[in-house]
């Protein structure tokens, strides 16, 4: 029957580094991390008390009592003859792979590497409640798959609502608007659950310790040699090599490490069973048992040096020495490697980059096109070069190519549509007459013209100060939206090849792609000197857009219950949403570009308003999304599920006035509109 101090290292392993003899006792040199080696008989090493098992009843075996027979049996034979052997022999691979597996599963070092990478999870789950942005891509909140896990908990809520029967439109659209509020609601939950969380992390911390025990002495109950370990190291060649004096082997407290296909030294309990090209497991001060592939044992070198970084908490040697004492320092590295790039594999992909791109400065001459210009000659020199600066000063080498020239003209509207070769529609004409950037058609690669009016221009570099700063702050916006249409034919168009869009689809991302380009131009004037002077007057302008809007929406919905035309309700609409999403990304590109905590302030006009009209949660999403997806663009990593997401908007606003889009199967648009009574219900759902 074993006793109750219990080897996780066996004796009859550490004999063989033995370092002295006092009587009967062999004696070893026990290296640990920050400390002085000391020397000390093997009974006291690698050994803790009851460390697999208390004492049992004498009738059933314990844990330990398995073990120590499985020593007796199997593993102390097995190193007698491994100890014997000449280089040139083979050993049974069934008989080395079994000792092996055996020894680094149930070595105290398992559970320290457990405990480790468990503990740093949790310290990094604790770091990531202070991200929100972090945890909605951690739990996919903002995915607008159907088969997001958010979607599926949404379904399974309806699927067990007391209804006989729900129109599968309706249930379609309240399930939308249940997945849309949870993405508007999750970073107040979270703020509100967040020590909550912070609190379960902490007893689990506490709890972490006795977890890992259980779980190893629960492997260790189920098999002292687990099957698939075994599988893979029963693959390789063994055999014993030996080191000539002075030359010696330590044994870290991992037991045995293995190399990877790529060269990479790890613990042999944390490898992966495909990747092992070797093994190495040190049985005495001078002899090493390795497993390799192939048919050539490989040429290994800096084994202690790799035997000492896999250690975890120490090391037993046969000799001091000052070499090995100095190594301590490095003991746990090639573990803590390990356990960073777990932690990156499970947390750093949702981590998004916050720094900003570096871009080279533009030194392009840009073609500045007077059409009708009425300055004198010096006074159109010296706003040509203002142009000149703005452009080399916002955009890279890049993009200036791109900007194929500026024409200033008096009539913007008539220029565009000279470009066009049509007529402009009446919205058009409104929201393109104070200057516009445009695709240029037909071209090879997507160029863009800038359309600036000329009392606009003539105001650059006046005496008017608050004038001058308007113009230059449009020029600066222009830039930014074509920054963003640059991205957009570049990268986002190319993702949607081969994927059919319904209208309802067609539709907001078509506005989505107009919404997010002036988000980049309101960024891009955010920045820029003294923009912050103008933000009184440009909050006013706001306020005003909004309230039309708004009331435009509401108008077409009232007018769409009386015709029932969705061709005529979509020319009413779309311009209102047009000018709404505009004016608020430019909103929330002015002040969240600056803003560390990404959320706006209430004190607003605009934000006041807002909140009367139920839209201010929504508002809060709507911005810190427009961020993301602009960071997503400077790192090029942006997707076309997160731009479908960031669509989703255009529909969350028709909903706060009782307007629904929905797909036919032929691909055509179908509308519903509530009436004042169900508006009303809609709207309590909606803002609750």
């Amino acid at each position: 029957m074993a006793g109750r101090k219990q080897h996780y290292l066996p004796q009859h392993l550490l004999r063989g580094f033995e370092a002295s003899k006092v009587g009967k006792k062999t004696q070893v040199v026990v290296y640990k991390k920050g400390a002085r080696p000391y020397v000390t008989s093997t009974e006291g090493v690698a050994s803790q008390r009851d460390f697999y098992s208390k004492p049992g009843d004498g009738v059933t075996d314990t844990l330990d009592d398995l073990i120590t027979a499985f020593e007796g049996s199997m593993f102390n034979p097995f190193l007698d003859q491994a100890r014997l052997v000449t280089p040139d022999e083979l050993l049974s691979a069934e008989s080395a792979a079994t000792a092996v597996v055996h020894l680094t599963v149930r070595a105290s070092h398992l559970r320290g590497a457990f405990a480790l990478l468990m503990q740093k999870m949790l310290t990094q789950l604790d770091d990531l409640l202070s991200d929100p942005e972090v945890v909605r891509k951690l739990v996919d909140i903002d995915s607008t798959n159907p088969q997001s896990p958010l979607s599926e908990e949404i379904k399974k809520v309806f699927d067990a609502l007391p209804i006989e029967v729900f129109p599968e439109k309706e249930r379609a659209i309240l399930e939308k608007m249940a997945r849309f509020k949870a993405r508007e609601k999750f970073d107040v939950q979270m703020r509100e659950f967040t020590p909550v969380l912070r609190e379960q992390l902490s007893i689990l911390g506490g709890e972490l310790p006795r977890m890992v025990v259980r779980g190893h002495t629960k492997v260790l109950e189920q098999s002292l040699v687990p099957a698939p370990r075994l599988e893979a190291l029963r693959r390789l060649h063994w055999r014993v090599f030996s080191a000539e004096s002075p030359s010696h082997f330590v044994l870290p407290d991992c037991a045995a490490i293995a190399s990877t296909v790529s060269g990479r030294i790890q613990p042999v309990a944390m490898s992966s069973d495909e990747e092992i090209s070797w093994v190495a497991m040190p049985i005495s001060a001078r002899q090493v048992l390795i497993g390799y592939t192939g048919s050539e044992p490989p040429v290994v070198s800096n084994l202690n040096e790799h035997f000492v970084k896999c250690s975890l908490e120490f090391f037993v040697s046969s000799i001091f020495h000052a070499d090995l004492e100095v190594a301590t320092s490095h003991m746990g590295e090639l573990l803590e490697a390990l356990t960073v790039d777990l932690m990156e594999e499970s947390f750093v992909s949702a981590r998004l980059g916050c720094g900003e791109s570096a871009t080279e400065a533009s030194t392009s001459s840009i073609r500045i096109v007077p059409v009708i210009i009425h300055s004198n000659e010096g006074k159109s020199t010296d706003i040509s070069q203002l142009i000149q600066r703005i452009v080399a000063q916002q955009c890279d080498v890049r993009e200036a190519n791109r900007l194929e020239s500026i024409v200033v003209t008096d009539d913007v509207c008539i220029e565009v549509a000279r470009l066009y070769g049509r007529e402009l529609s009446p919205y058009e004409e409104a929201v393109k007459m104070g200057g516009t950037i445009e695709l240029v058609p037909d071209t090879v690669s997507s160029s863009f013209r800038m359309f600036l009016p000329e009392r606009v221009v003539r105001t650059m570099g006046a005496a008017d100060v608050r004038m001058s700063q308007w113009a230059t702050v449009l020029v600066t916006h222009l830039l930014g939206q074509m920054s963003y249409f640059i991205y957009w034919f570049e990268h986002i168009v190319p993702m949607s090849e081969g994927r059919v869009f319904t209208l309802r689809q067609r539709i907001a991302l078509e506005l989505t792609h107009r919404f997010s380009s002036h988000y980049c131009g309101s960024v891009k004037t955010a920045q820029a000197a003294n923009e912050s002077e103008l933000r009184e007057e440009d909050e006013h302008l706001s306020v005003h857009a909004v309230t039309v809007a708004l009331g435009a929406i509401e108008v077409a919905r009232q007018q769409f219950i009386a015709h029932q035309s969705v061709d005529a309700l979509l020319p009413d609409v779309v311009p209102a949403l047009d000018i709404l999403l505009g004016t608020l990304a430019k909103y929330c590109g002015r002040y969240l570009s600056d803003a560390e905590s990404r959320r706006l302030s209430r004190t607003t006009p605009t934000a006041e308003y807002l909140v009367r009209v139920g839209l201010w949660e929504w508002l809060n999403l709507f911005g810190p999304e427009l961020h993301r997806h602009r960071k997503s663009m400077e790192r090029k990593s942006s997707s076309i599920e997160q731009v479908l997401a960031l669509s989703e908007h255009v529909e969350r606003v028709l909903w706060q006035y009782g307007i629904f889009l929905s797909d036919v199967e032929d691909g055509r648009l179908w509308v519903d509109a509530c009436d004042e009574e169900h508006l009303g219900a809609v709207r309590s759902v909606l803002n609750s």
